[in-house]
Order: structure tokens, then C-alpha cells, then sequence
């Protein structure tokens, strides 16, 4: 089924909510980083920097009206590694809400992967934008 044919099909029925995936892994995996301890640590109840979450940033794709939507999901399968349909999902409520969550990551990665895809749309003259905002 192309790409078009699937948009009609989510379309018709409306995207629904857009649900963050989580980190891409193997199934049963943890999505969360483990918890660690540090082994000097005196049991005081007070966490360590070493043992916090690392900052989490969310990765929004902007709508705009030149981008072609096919290349829109080939940016969201390929660099951010979305399914095809969840793809849709977010190409689509971008293009109803001017702006859409695409995942979150630590920084460098959010940064990394906006920066592959402003390179590839640009390289295509397409002005496909997105940004990177804290959670």
C-alpha cells in the first residue's frame, strides 16, 4: 500500500493521538536507563548526580505546505526511526496542528537527528523544519 493510500486511510478516520514510542529497541527491553549507584555512596536517602535520568528533550516537526508528505515520512522512518504508520500519524497531526511531537531524546541525540534531517530536506530544497524543546 503507498504512502498516499495509507494517509487517505488514517485520514479519513483521523489521526488519533500521537503517542511518544519510546526508545527504539529490542522488544521486552527497558525504555528506561538502569538505576546506579555509586559504590562509596553512604545510604544518606539523597540521589547522586551520577544516578539521576539524563534531561530529555522532545524533537517537533513543523508543518509547512512545500514539503512533499512522502518525504516528510521517509525523514520520520529513516532518521527517527518511527513505523510507517505512526510516521503517518505524526506527518498528519502536524500538517491539522501546525506542529507535532516527533520523539525525545537526550540532547545529543535530538540535536544529531535534527541536524541529519534539516541537511537532507535542505539538500532537496524542501523547508521541512524541526525544533528541540526541553520536557
Amino acid at each position: 500500500m503507498s504512502i498516499e493510500e495509507r494517509t487517505k486511510r488514517i485520514g479519513a478516520h483521523g489521526p488519533g493521538p500521537v503517542q511518544e514510542k519510546g526508545n527504539a529497541g529490542t522488544p521486552g527491553e527497558s525504555t528506561q536507563p538502569p538505576s546506579h549507584v555509586h559504590p562509596t555512596s553512604k545510604p544518606t536517602g539523597e540521589v547522586s548526580s551520577e544516578s539521576r535520568l539524563a534531561r530529555r528533550y522532545r524533537v517537533i516537526i513543523h508543518n509547512d505546505e512545500q514539503t512533499p508528505m512522502d518525504f516528510v515520512v521517509r525523514v520520520l522512518t529513516g532518521i527517527y526511526r518511527l513505523g510507517v504508520e505512526h510516521a503517518i500519524e505524526v506527518m498528519l497531526e502536524a500538517h491539522g496542528s501546525d506542529c507535532a511531537l516527533v520523539r525525545a531524546y537526550g540532547l545529543e541525540e535530538a540535536e544529531f537527528r535534527v541536524q541529519r534531517s534539516h541537511m537532507l530536506a535542505r539538500s532537496r530544497s524542501h523547508p521541512l523544519t524541526f525544533t528541540i524543546e526541553s520536557e
